[in-house]
């Protein structure tokens, strides 16, 4: 086999695993290298009871050498037949009773494709499943279970998978059939979404709404593509193509989901309320409506509406993680430790849930654990760039600076557009005071996602280092804008305003924050600064006093701090930060 080839097929392995995914693996393959020809047929496993055979597809070079790209999911000599169209066995005839019919590998009637569905199904498990391989066959990751799988939410991803695929062959079938059949066209959509295969669903949705352009079904399912791509924006416009009526909460859904994506909380948070209206029981909307919640700073209602969705639906471990998350941020740090290790016992495969269980056992000082839980997630899925971007924050945290470059290397080469791992570069290099490379990392960021708050807040952070603060007060009114309850934003949009030369611009900025958040103390610290400087001594040191209460280290900070050099002579001042 030439080298290239074998290349592409180890890389496709380690990356995605091969696992039942022979037509799918095999047509990407040949789309690599088009001088390869794809075959379909069968392949007999040699060395087993009966020499069992496979459906099965592989390419031939042009030499005529067969490259099968999932051969290795079988420990077994393989023995290749191809299917003739003209003399093969399914040629012409129903799969289920063998009656003669016109089309090729197709069934007489209805029932007789129900019947063939159903006995497939079973085969499947019976034949695709029962052998044991010593791996998941749908995650690839050792299993020592006699019917191959790590648990029962892993047999069903695999069954849901091959469901899909076999629907999406059904779906081709009728296009070909028709090629203005739009309800195909949806369903080929809706199948391709299903499968990740977001680009190719994109297409699908558009020629359904090509020929129906009033198609509800079409808008809506190409704005949940369009979400899953996080184009935003155009998922907005396609929402609102779509006509909301009494019994179509998923468009409600899907419009909150891109207002969110866009930074439009409040907006979204309506549409999850709308939804929510229309089906009460709708766990999706009540989770989404959690994370609106959470992203306006309103810990307590999101945790109510996270307890709604759990009360909906207590399997699914990403609610159970996103409470936990809101009890993080609320400071009941154990509370989230509970609610993590809940979504880690529904679904122990879960790298996100393992994530969180160890950012809220390092805030618990308990480092030994959390990097436990780190490199656990990790072991799930090592080219997860989610992952390494949290393990180089692990790292960072430890102060082992050699393995932070490794791990955001890691993300990187995993998927060059992860916007939170380019955020998290972005703090890793200011904390190197490498501040002009800090921006570029949260340019990058805001491109992927505009939306993204945090990025444009460290953006004005790093404008600020650099004394750009022109620069960085555009940065903290976008941040503004996208969260307006946050103390801190105002509180840095008043250190630019001093900046400035507007004092009083800035004390406003100050108040606001302090309004928003008593306890901002970077806020009373810059107020009293900024007094200080009006020589108003009285107020400077009445700030700086409550700034020292909040955080103590303020007394080192005021010492060294221009704004009080005033001060740095006068005895009460000495006394304060003794």
């Amino acid at each position: 086999m030439h080298e290239k080839y074998s290349n592409w097929i180890e890389n496709y392995r380690n990356m995605h695993g091969v696992t039942n995914k022979c037509r799918e693996v095999t047509v990407e393959m040949t789309h690599e290298f088009p001088e390869l020809t794809l075959k379909r047929g069968r392949v007999r496993l040699l060395n087993t009871e009966d020499n069992e055979t496979r459906p099965h597809w592989w390419c031939v070079d042009p030499d005529g050498e067969i490259i099968d790209p999932t051969a290795s999911q079988y420990p077994f000599t393989l023995e290749y037949e191809e299917w003739d169209e003209n003399n093969g066995e399914p040629t012409g005839k129903c799969l289920c009773c063998g009656n003669f019919v016109s089309d090729f590998n197709t069934f007489c009637n209805d029932d007789c494709e129900t019947e063939y569905r159903i006995y497939q199904e079973e085969e499947i498990q019976k034949d695709e499943i029962s052998r044991s391989t010593g791996r998941c066959l749908n995650c690839g990751k050792p299993c020592n279970h006699s019917n191959n799988f790590c648990d029962e939410d892993c047999e069903a991803e695999l069954i849901k998978y091959l469901e899909d695929e076999e629907a999406l062959e059904y779906y081709k079938k009728a296009i070909d059939i028709d090629p203005n059949d739009k309800d195909a066209w949806v369903n080929k959509g809706v199948t391709l979404n299903n499968l990740g295969r977001y680009e190719e669903a994109l297409v699908a949705c558009d020629k359904a709404i090509e020929i129906n352009p009033k198609d509800e079904t079409a808008w809506v399912n190409k704005g949940l593509t369009l979400n899953n791509l996080y184009r935003y924006e155009e998922a907005l416009n396609a929402c609102d193509q779509a006509i909301i009526n009494s019994k179509y909460e998923t468009v409600c859904n899907t419009k909150g989901y891109g207002l969110n994506g866009s930074g439009r909380i409040e907006e979204a948070l309506a549409a999850f309320d709308k939804a929510i209206e229309i089906n009460p029981n709708s766990a999706v909307a009540w989770k989404q409506k959690g994370l609106a919640l959470k992203a306006l700073g309103r810990i307590e209602e999101a945790l109510a509406a996270y307890e709604k969705a759990i009360e909906i639906d207590p399997k699914d471990e990403t609610v159970w993680g996103d409470k936990g998350s809101a009890l993080k941020a609320s400071g009941r740090i154990e509370d989230a430790l509970v609610a993590f290790d809940k979504a880690v016992d529904i679904n122990p495969n879960s790298a996100v849930a393992w994530k969180q269980k160890g950012l809220a056992l390092n805030d618990l000082g308990r480092y030994e654990d959390a990097l436990a839980a780190f490199e656990k997630g990790i072991e799930i899925n090592p080219k997860d760039n989610f992952e390494w971007y949290f393990d180089g924050t692990h790292l960072q945290q430890f102060g082992k600076n050699e393995g932070v470059d490794e791990a955001f290397g890691m993300a990187f080469e995993s998927n060059r557009d992860d916007r939170l791992s380019w955020v998290e570069k972005g703090l890793s290099l200011i904390d190197q005071e490498q501040y002009e490379g800090s921006l570029e990392c949260f340019n990058k960021a805001i491109e992927l996602k505009p939306g993204d708050y945090e990025a444009w807040v460290n953006k004005g952070f790093s404008h600020c280092k650099l004394s750009g603060f022109d620069d960085a007060f555009g940065a903290f009114e976008k941040a503004i804008e996208l969260k307006p309850d946050e103390a801190v934003v105002w509180a840095n949009k008043g250190f630019v305003l001093d900046k400035f030369g507007k004092p009083d611009e800035a004390l406003k900025a100050y108040e606001k924050a302090i309004e928003l958040e008593s306890d901002c103390g970077i806020a009373w610290f810059n107020r009293a600064c900024v007094y200080s400087v009006k020589g108003e001594k009285d107020k400077a040191l009445s700030y700086l006093k409550k700034a020292i209460e909040l955080d103590s280290s303020n007394k080192e900070t005021a010492k060294e701090e221009e704004d009080f050099k005033i001060l740095w002579y006068d005895e009460d001042f000495k006394k304060l930060v003794v």
